[in-house]
């Protein structure tokens, strides 16, 4: 009796194995997760449909869990043999009343392909939708073939498996409950069931050692012997070669009654490889010896060749995200390289030249130049949002200083164009919040520069509002073109410009305002347009923000110490491109300082080996030796602690990051301004130690203490305007002082920090040299600590002395004006 209860037992463990093991839901839901990341958008569905309803057996990107068969989108799917795509739902006549496509909001991209049984009846599809309007490639499209077909597979072997399991549990319940009524039909029971297995399973029994005893017709057909070429062989003759050196050890357990089981490789008689669920059953006598060991098992060729393919459908899309990042990298590098030596050359000759007519084509073509910057960095910025590189940053910043000087940009275009440009700031609005403050300027300028060049006469205005205690709403009006009705809806789409004229006529790639919805959306906030043609348009965006506690500034990693360089700075140039070795060495003609130029890093180790230099402009992408090597054995194997910045194609925050990281100082990109570029040389080249401060001036009392040709550019020499900004100078610069010099009494260098660094701004606008500035701030933020006050005293006394300079300088000039 005891035997009979231990043979029940293990073939309820039999039956237990035999079923399919899978996570079903799991499955299938990775499978939509799958149709997402091919498809690259938020939302991939597995469904079922009849004709009243649609639901989801699996999803990805929404919350609905069934549809109404009269709204789908996929009932037009079901009537295609292959597969549908619809690249813009708006432009399809089929959903012109579908809810699920008008709503704000709604389905802007669907493809769909039917799933279709084994009986040749379509049950549901394989789809995915995107709420803009997109095309997928051909690569993408039968990848999404191959899931659907995957799936058609994982659901034929779940039913047969559910079919199966229900049949064996029927099978067991009524064999057990005779059991317990009547113990001596036990065993009639047990043989009844087996033989019910065997009709539905692969079973095949060994001897104790291994030897093929019995295989049914199932198995047979598994393996593609016949029950004669079989019996009597060892099960070895089922096994590959490498697996041989395990099948020792699988029967010694066995022998000793351990139940095995798992997914195993075989051979077919043909040679081909098959894979198999089984369990191997030890049976026992009274005397609990094993007398033979039974299999039953499952043939999952289909699911592993399933799995096979689904991964190979996920490298495959990794690869294609790999190559898109690489491109992107590539082309900032190939296009960003020349436009700086154009720009750089055109420069240059802009200084040079006095003929006015050839000024003129100057001046046009750094025009054109700077348009065909802006045109791509639209495109990277979108590329960069698109491939998830996007990161919004998270820094205490005054946001009303923000606005404003964002603002003042595009004033001169306003000028020129003789169009009322004003902004409005509610007096509710917080001065100090918590997040991105370079996307908050780059959305207001891609939205004003749009207002601007669609605006012949009026106005174009902004309006920052808080909405509540931690939203902000913008609005930026303007009384141009306006939009016509049926474009609204289009109009933040990539690449679309409201009329096909829009871009001879205006310019531009149509990208500005997708990034700008992109950059909104990406930081939880919304954005949306209302306009009348011929009239103007209001474009309004909200983004929600932390209201900072303090008015502190989030600053950037503090500069690390430098000495102090002399007159006649040798400058080490590690530079590939010739064009730009030439536009360099142009730059640096009639300057201090002196410039050695490797064409790639293996040849700039060795100059540095053999000379002294003071400062390297470091390329990032050279031959046999790129910039971040060669960066990282002057820092970490020549131990040099000399200034690297450098000059770099990839116009990215990882890049500037990398730069960093590896120990450069500065990150430069192409193509930059003269300005910039020596700015930077002078900072990094003339950092003043404290011991220098106590012997010498600083050096910039040689330097004219007011030029306004800054001013007057961004003026467009409106006298009044400039005598305003002086006025507000003077005003601002006493106040300064006066906050200064009471910060010394109450020995806070932090204070001091702080209105150093805000006169640094007001210094460029009247076009008066920083280095006292930059000194200063640079000091007190090395040594961290008040003890620092009376080491910089004779550069705040010299500042000071500059602060009187100036303002009598401005009086003196508001003088003779009036």
């Amino acid at each position: 009796m005891k035997q009979i209860q231990n043979d029940i037992s293990r073939l309820q463990d039999l039956l237990s194995y035999q079923i399919m093991h899978t996570r079903e839901e799991e499955c299938f839901n990775e499978l939509a997760q799958l149709v997402s990341f091919i498809c690259d958008v938020p939302a991939g569905l597995i469904t079922f449909i009849d004709d009243k309803v649609q639901w989801y057996k699996a999803k990805v990107g929404t919350e609905n869990t069934e549809v109404p068969y009269e709204q789908t989108i996929c009932q037009y799917a079901l009537i295609e043999d292959d597969l549908l795509e619809i690249p813009n739902t708006l432009e399809d006549a089929r959903l012109l009343d579908n809810p699920n496509v008008q709503q704000e909001n709604g389905v802007r991209f669907y493809i769909g392909v039917p799933l279709r049984s084994a009986s040749g009846h379509i049950i549901g599809t394989v789809c995915a939708f995107d709420m803009v309007p997109k095309t997928l490639t051909k690569e993408q499209k039968e990848s999404l073939k191959i899931v659907a077909r995957q799936t058609m597979h994982l659901l034929e072997l779940t039913k047969r498996n559910r079919e199966l399991e229900n049949e064996i549990s029927q099978i067991l319940e009524e064999k057990i409950e005779k059991a317990q009524v009547q113990i001596r039909q036990v065993e009639e029971a047990y043989n009844t069931l087996f033989r019910a297995i065997a009709k539905s399973n692969p079973v095949i029994e060994f001897s104790p050692e291994g030897t093929i005893l019995y295989v049914n017709r199932q198995y047979e057909e598994i393996l593609g012997y016949t029950s004669e070429e079989l019996i009597g062989m060892p099960h070895s003759i089922l096994l590959m070669e490498e697996d041989l050196a395990h099948n020792t050890g699988f029967w010694e357990a066995l022998q000793r009654g351990e139940f095995q089981s798992g997914i195993f490789r075989r051979l077919h008689k043909d040679g081909s490889v098959l894979w198999i669920y089984a369990t191997y059953s030890p049976i026992l006598n009274e005397n609990d010896e094993v007398i033979k060991v039974t299999k039953i098992a499952r043939n999952i060729t289909l699911e592993i060749a399933a799995n096979e393919n689904l991964q190979e459908s996920k490298r495959l899309a990794d690869e294609l995200s790999i190559q898109k990042d690489r491109f992107i990298a590539n082309m900032s590098h190939e296009i960003r390289t020349p436009i700086n030596a154009i720009l750089g050359f055109t420069e240059i000759l802009l200084e040079e030249e006095t003929e006015e007519k050839k000024l003129n084509y100057l001046k046009s073509v750094k025009n054109a130049g700077d348009n065909l910057l802006y045109l791509v960095n639209d495109i990277l910025d979108f590329s960069k949002i698109e491939s998830g590189h996007f990161q919004a940053e998270s820094k205490t910043f005054p946001l009303c200083n923000t606005i404003k000087n964002t603002f003042y940009l595009l004033e001169v275009s306003a000028k020129k164009k003789d169009i009322i440009y004003q902004y409005f700031i509610e007096e509710d609005v917080p001065d100090w919040i918590t997040g991105d403050r370079l996307r908050l300027s780059q959305i207001l300028l891609n939205l004003l520069n749009n207002a601007i060049k669609f605006t012949a006469e009026g106005e174009v205005s902004l309006r920052v509002s808080l909405l509540d205690n931690s939203t902000l709403k913008f609005d930026i009006r303007d009384t141009g073109i306006g939009i016509p009705e049926d474009q609204i809806d289009t109009i933040f789409d990539r690449f679309r410009q409201a009329e096909e004229s829009t871009s001879r006529k205006y310019g531009g790639t149509g990208l500005g305002l997708n990034i700008s919805k992109q950059l909104v959306e990406k930081q939880n906030g919304r954005i949306w347009v209302k306009s009348e043609l011929g009239k103007g348009s209001v474009f309004s965006f909200i983004l929600p923000f932390e209201k900072a506690e303090d008015n502190t500034e989030d600053t950037e990693e503090k500069k690390e110490s430098l000495p102090k360089l002399k007159l006649g700075t040798r400058v080490l140039l590690c530079e590939d491109n010739e064009l730009n070795q030439k536009l360099m060495r142009a730059l640096f003609t009639d300057t201090d300082y002196l410039l050695d130029i490797a064409e790639n890093g293996i040849k700039g180790l060795e100059l540095l080996r053999n000379n002294s230099y003071d400062l390297i402009l470091m390329d990032i992408q050279m031959p046999e030796m790129d910039g971040y090597e060669t960066t990282r054995i002057i820092r970490d194997e020549m131990k040099l602690n000399l200034p690297i910045i450098a000059i770099t194609a990839h116009s990215t925050e990882n890049e500037k990051e990398k730069c960093l990281k590896i120990g450069m100082n500065e990150c430069l990109s192409k193509p930059f301004q003269k300005k910039v570029l020596f700015d930077l040389i002078h900072y990094w080249s003339h950092q003043p130690t404290i011991a220098d401060h106590e012997n010498r001036e600083v050096l910039t009392s040689e330097v004219p203490v007011l030029q306004l040709d800054y001013l007057k550019e961004i003026a467009v020499n409106d006298d009044a305007f400039i005598a305003s900004m002086l006025e507000t100078f003077t005003v601002n610069s006493v106040q300064s002082k006066e906050n200064m010099q009471k910060a010394i009494e109450e020995n806070d260098a932090e204070n001091i920090r702080k209105t150093v660094h805000s006169l640094k701004s007001s210094f460029g606008v009247i076009g008066s040299d920083d280095t006292l500035l930059q000194a200063i701030e640079s000091q007190i933020i090395l040594q961290e600590d008040p003890s620092v006050l009376p080491l910089i005293m004779p550069l705040l006394e010299q500042l000071f002395q500059r602060i009187d300079q100036i303002n009598e300088e401005i009086s003196f000039y508001l003088s003779k004006k009036s």
